[in-house]
């Protein structure tokens, strides 16, 4: 048995990660135990899924039970452990052997975006990497960060793509979607998904947005995601929806709802999000530092708004363009699917064991 470690809730980037892994593990038969820490012990709804109450701290108390308490908590006797995110490093310490899935370094990257409590903990869970069997890399820029920044032998590091459940995520009737999620069918609907966070460069989103405005009378901002007063102030005036929690399973009528999908990030270790509009064949614009999906989605400057809106522009009024990157977000997207990640995971765990 195999047990995947995990302190995150579903609707985490690095929480779908690891319940994504443990739902096709289980529907293949494969012998894999997700141990979910949560601070409430409550039933997530999962198959093979252990739930354990993570202690409580006054402060941090996720990065302060990741660091101290779940290492030591995680029961042995299984055949490999595997940590779900940077943060639950030091279990390679505890527990062997044992994979770690890295999936960025934004808090050390953009220490003015983070807590310092947060940049210290990071950089004493990624000394732990040390200890570990092996490392998944979740993209390349994942790869080239952990090489950059991080002294770690090249040859115990593995890049392993994050997939999309492509039986949820797949091309639907526009007009359909549209009308279960409430929006309005006569539209041109630009569409973004992602946080408030510094790095997602929504300040950049909305200027560009308010060219696209002024050049396409019938066009809307509709977006996913936390907010703050910046963000409120800066969308004054605007016409834009705004979903604050949206079920994974509306998800897909919300992505087939879209004309074009935006996502310019100035920092991703992946990017779920995109490869979920591509999968449903929406023409999608990223920024550079998502260039792993230039076969399928457009890549432009994170710092240039006009760039941007003229991208949008173009996709919106130009039936030919919408269609040819639809049908490129559609074939790349097959090669960022679950089954993919999951398969390439699971032979990882037996390399590992059979290397022992």
């Amino acid at each position: 048995m195999i047990g995947i470690v995990n302190n995150f809730r579903p609707d985490t980037g690095i929480g779908k990660y690891a319940f994504s892994l443990i739902d096709r593990f289980s529907d293949s038969g494969r012998e894999v135990e997700l141990i979910q820490f949560s601070q409430e012990g409550e039933d997530v709804g999962r198959a093979n899924t252990r739930v354990l109450k993570s202690p409580r701290y006054p402060i941090a108390g996720r990065t302060l039970s990741a660091y101290y308490s779940i290492p030591k908590s995680v029961g042995r006797g299984y055949e490999l452990y595997h940590a779900s995110s940077q943060y639950l490093a030091r279990l390679a310490r505890f527990r062997k052997p044992c994979v770690i899935t890295h999936h960025d370094l934004a808090p050390l990257l953009f220490p003015d975006e983070y807590p310092m409590f947060l940049r210290f903990f990071v950089k004493k869970m990624i000394k732990s990497y040390k200890d570990a069997d092996r490392i998944i890399a979740i993209s390349e820029m994942s790869h080239k960060d952990l090489m950059e920044h991080v002294d770690i032998p090249k040859d115990k590091v593995s890049i392993i793509p994050h997939g999309f459940d492509n039986r949820l995520y797949m091309p639907m009737d526009k007009a359909k979607c549209r009308r279960e999620m409430g929006l309005p069918e006569e539209c041109k609907m630009v569409l973004h998904v992602g946080s408030e966070e510094p790095r997602k460069n929504i300040p950049l989103l909305l200027e560009a947005q308010r060219a696209v405005t002024s050049s396409v009378d019938d066009a809307i901002l509709v977006r996913v995601g936390s907010t703050n007063k910046e963000y409120d102030r800066m969308k004054k005036g605007m016409d834009i929806r705004h979903f604050s929690n949206v079920p994974e399973e509306k998800m897909p009528l919300l992505y087939n709802s879209a004309d074009v999908f935006v996502f310019p990030s100035r920092y991703e270790g992946f990017g779920y999000p995109v490869i979920e509009a591509m999968g449903c064949g929406i023409p999608t614009i990223v920024s550079k530092p998502l260039s792993m999906f230039s076969g399928g989605a457009l890549v432009v400057p994170f710092d240039s708004p006009k760039i941007i809106s003229d991208a949008i522009i173009e996709t919106l009024t130009k039936d030919a363009t919408a269609k040819r990157m639809s049908a490129r977000a559609v074939s790349a997207s097959r090669e960022f699917t679950l089954d993919k990640e999951a398969e390439r995971t699971w032979s990882l765990y037996q390399e590992v064991m059979t290397s022992l």
